[in-house]
């Protein structure tokens, strides 16, 4: 048994350990109080900084609340900053995935003063929202080095990588069609790849229209609740709506009983939540439909599994005529000839010369040529003079054995001179081991390119648009810089109109970017050695220094908007440091501004001045300079390195790669 001293002195060490337990808290509070005043009240410009990005940025304290949520991250997650502030709750209190796919361990050891950085995370959000982001955490410290919180950068990248999958299963949906697997194999893996882009694993089917029996067919069907329904006579079903408008539908429930009010469909088969599907068209002609749908409330649809559908829908149909066309090939040679001139696409085969040995129906359709004229028709008669020498040469070389690009696109010329714009796929037949000639499947892609050429148009339309964009964004922010330059005129405080002078600078920074784009024939990049001369001489117009002489030395350097920007505002702070700071008055000196190719992906901005230079135990790490502080967030935004070099003067160092949308 303790004695009584022995007790007291326990109860004592417990008080003490509960009171500094009580006393952390408090600082904790404190300190998370402090944060949230510094970079959203004190720090307003940079506020305004971070809601102008197109990332998303957070801040979280050292208990892992949320304590600032800017725009662009509203509109990644669908929460509004006011509801995550009002929360007392930790980041994955509020979002269990992040626990779930270990980004709470990426916010711990940047807790603990470590850079992370990963790519392509999933996400899934309370609201039922998925998708993928890029996200680099950076540790926040306190002038005494103390860590006191985190930043977040996030990038969604969601579609970025859905399109690359889209363009992927393409790929892969149109080589699956020329191998070897039979049509029912085909259907099987059109429907895992269209799963691997959205939720289909378990509702999907394949309609397909015969025209001569006015019938719908469907080769492939899966469904939770519902079997294959056979070949069905034409009705008022949603796959018929689709096939009937051409055109892609997005049925929710109220859409659904809008349709069904008009009077353009009825109701069939098991009541859906989202249905989804997409007409299979060849040559505009739809002839089939692809189809997703939900019966669970929690799995819905949006215009993005419409836009992924529909991209790939065109290389499904033609991977399924294709198919379908080579498995008719295999048939005997009655039944070969009597479905392949029923087939949609046109077919002809030559011999080594390149006269015609055979062409279907629907070639004469297209073409206008009749079988009396196939004796006098070879390749020539059916391309454009203009590619009279492409073809041949791939013709050529086809018979010699060579490996040739077996599907390309040509101008074709009708029997009457007109000209279409074709799409043809060829291959070489054998007798043996003996080239004998070749096979073609060609389509009329002549509507399709009118599409592009459109679109074309609508781009150089928008180009406009976004131009006059840049042209306001630079009129706004002079008028922003104007009215601060206003403001400042009745402050008596000169530190405080310094700090107005220095929002102007920012702001001036970020205006002569959008000018450039504006001014630039390349909307997407800026002449960064034309913008950084006009900013630094812009710079020392404010300042007022005559003394100091500013050397330029910047390659033809063109940088897009996510990297001009910060790169700017970079360049901006570290010339405003220098000759508020380096160049006592009175003092003349030289001011240096290089930018470089340092490598194949890699850029050297240096800033370097002949005034007194920095001590020699700085740390930019632990400067209280808002400037200086804005320039290392911004190095790390653009994955740089920073480095300083001490001597006659200072000179700064910063290592980058331009940043890009995958990054």
């Amino acid at each position: 048994m303790e004695d009584r001293s022995e007790h007291d002195e326990r109860a004592k060490r417990g008080s003490e350990r509960s009171q500094k337990k009580l006393n952390e808290d408090q600082n904790l509070t404190a300190m998370r109080q402090m944060t949230e005043d510094d970079l959203l009240k004190k720090n307003a410009q940079l506020r305004d900084v971070f809601d102008s990005f197109h990332d998303g940025v957070v801040v979280l304290d050292r208990n892992f609340r949320y304590i600032y949520w800017n725009h662009a991250m509203e509109e990644i997650s669908g929460v509004p900053g006011k509801e995550i502030f009002l929360s007392d709750k930790t980041a994955w209190e509020i979002f269990p995935h992040l626990a779930e796919q270990g980004v709470d361990k990426m916010m711990r050891r940047a807790m603990r003063g470590e850079v992370v950085k990963r790519k392509n995370i999933p996400y899934t959000l309370p609201g039922g929202k998925s998708g993928f982001t890029n996200e680099i955490l950076t540790p926040l410290r306190s002038q005494d080095g103390k860590i006191y919180g985190i930043i977040d950068i996030v990038r969604d990248v969601t579609d970025q990588i859905l399109m690359e999958k889209a363009r992927e299963s393409i790929y892969s949906i149109s080589e699956a069609a020329q191998s070897t697997i039979s049509l029912d194999d085909l259907y099987r893996f059109i429907h895992k790849t269209i799963s691997s882009l959205m939720p289909a694993k378990d509702n999907f089917y394949i309609a397909l229209y015969d025209e001569m029996g006015h019938t719908l067919h469907f080769p492939y069907f899966v469904d939770e609740y519902e079997k294959s329904p056979g070949p069905q006579p034409m009705g008022k079903g949603l796959t018929e709506y689709v096939l009937r408008t051409r055109k892609p539908l997005l049925a929710s429930p109220e859409k659904f009983q809008e349709l069904v009010d008009g009077g353009e469909v009825v109701s069939i088969g098991p009541a859906s939540i989202d249905w989804l599907g997409v007409p299979l068209k060849i040559q505009n002609k739809a002839i089939g439909v692809l189809v997703v749908q939900s019966y669970t409330e929690g799995l819905r649809f949006t215009n993005d599994e419409k836009n992924i559908l529909q991209f790939i829908s065109a290389q499904v149909a033609m991977a399924i005529e294709r198919k379908k066309a080579q498995e008719v090939l295999k048939e005997s040679e009655n039944r070969y000839q009597t479905l392949v001139e029923k087939a949609d696409i046109a077919i002809m085969i030559d011999d080594v010369n390149g006269k015609f040995k055979y062409f279907n129906k629907t070639f004469s359709r297209i073409f206008g040529y009749t079988e009396k004229d196939i004796k006098n028709l070879s390749i020539t008669s059916i391309v454009h003079p203009d590619d009279h020498d492409r073809v041949l040469r791939l013709h050529e070389d086809r018979m010699r054995g060579k490996r040739v690009k077996k599907r390309y696109e040509i101008k074709g010329i009708r029997k009457d001179g007109s000209v279409l714009d074709c799409e043809i796929d060829v291959v070489t037949l054998k007798d043996g081991k003996r080239i004998v000639g070749t096979r073609s499947y060609m389509w009329d892609i002549t509507e399709r390119k009118r599409g592009e050429k459109r679109l074309k148009t609508s781009l150089r339309e928008k180009e406009v648009l976004l131009r006059e964009i840049h042209h306001r964004v630079k009129n706004n922010l002079q008028i922003i810089s104007s009215l601060l330059n206003l403001q400042s005129r009745n402050l008596q405080d000169e530190k405080a109109r310094d700090m107005f002078k220095e929002s102007q600078v920012r702001v001036r920074s970020m205006a002569l970017v959008h000018e450039k784009l504006y001014r630039s024939e390349d909307l997407s990049n800026v002449d960064f050695s034309e913008y950084i001369r006009n900013l630094a001489d812009h710079l020392f117009h404010v300042y007022g220094m005559n003394d100091v002489d500013l050397k330029v030395d910047v390659e033809n350097v063109f940088l897009d908007i996510n990297t001009a920007i910060p790169c700017g505002l970079i360049i901006s702070e570290l010339i405003t440091n220098s000759l508020k700071y380096a160049f006592p008055q009175g003092n003349g000196g030289e001011l240096k501004v290089g930018l470089k190719r340092d490598s194949e992906d890699f850029y050297m901005l240096t800033v370097g001045d002949s005034g007194r230079g920095f001590p020699e135990d700085f740390d930019i790490k632990s400067s209280d300079s808002l400037g200086l502080q804005l320039v290392d967030m911004l190095t790390d935004q653009l994955n740089g390195s920073l480095s300083f070099k001490h001597g006659k003067g200072a000179k700064l160092e910063i290592k980058f790669k331009p940043v890009t949308l995958k990054d």
